[in-house]
């Protein structure tokens, strides 16, 4: 298993998503990028079930 890069919690912090409020769909996106790496890491860790999307 890897250990998540700091390019991975680029929009991680709230003062960062904090400070692209104002932009709104620039939030979305931050959030969105966050998500998916979550979701990355699940279907990693889910490879082995048979349970795949």
């Amino acid at each position: 298993m890897e250990q998540e890069k700091p390019t991975t919690l680029d929009c991680g912090p709230r003062t960062i998503c904090r400070r692209h409020i104002m932009a709104g769909s620039y939030l979305y996106k931050c959030m969105w990028e966050a998500l998916q790496q979550r979701i990355r890491m699940i279907l990693i860790n889910m490879q082995l079930t048979p349970y795949v999307l």
